[in-house]
């Protein structure tokens, strides 16, 4: 199935990070990146299972030619969604830096600002999420996926390439923002 070439590119996008962060930086700012980065998957994992529970519930749906309910269903979930979201990044945002030097040590302090940074894509994932699930995926429109996600790996290395080496951490972080925008917004 063509479904698992944005999981290559996701992958491949969120490995390029690294590798161009310690191609242009150093080890302690892939680090600082890398430990941002498992932290704020905790909220898009949580906010994403939504997804995943929706999927099979709206796929059938639309089989079912039950477009008026799978509207409904999306009219609440994104939402929903942002109901979720908000909250995280707020509270993330507030306590970024005391919630790093607490869990990965005073060494780590950098990696407070880049959570900081970071958190702001859980937004853009969370409502990538449910249009991929709501709409995207059962409605076959799979091409269009594929697409926002290649696009958003061109997006991430231009950025990475571009402000790296002159903002090492803080670049990569810029570039995933930017990656993450761009391929919610395709999707939208």
């Amino acid at each position: 199935s063509i479904l698992f070439l944005p999981v290559v590119a996701v992958s491949i996008y969120k490995m390029m990070d690294k590798i161009m962060l310690g191609s242009f930086s150093s080890i302690e700012e892939v680090g600082y990146y890398e430990n941002a980065e498992k932290i704020i998957q905790l909220p898009i994992t949580m906010v994403s299972a939504l997804g995943t529970v929706m999927l099979p519930r709206v796929s059938n749906m639309i089989r079912n030619n039950k477009e008026n309910e799978v509207k409904r269903i999306s009219s609440k979930t994104l939402p929903f969604v942002t109901f979720l979201t908000i909250p995280i990044i707020m509270g993330l945002i507030a306590v970024g830096k005391d919630f790093s030097i607490l869990f990965l040590g005073e060494k780590f302090k950098k990696s407070g600002d880049l959570i900081q940074l970071l958190v702001i894509t859980v937004i853009f994932v969370s409502w990538g999420n449910v249009i991929r699930t709501q709409y995207l995926i059962p409605k076959e429109r799979d091409k269009e996926y594929v697409a926002s996600v290649f696009l958003g790996a061109i997006v991430n290395f231009i950025i990475n390439y571009i402000l790296i080496p002159k903002y090492q951490s803080v670049g990569a972080c810029i570039g995933t923002i930017f990656a993450e925008f761009v391929v919610v917004l395709y999707q939208i």
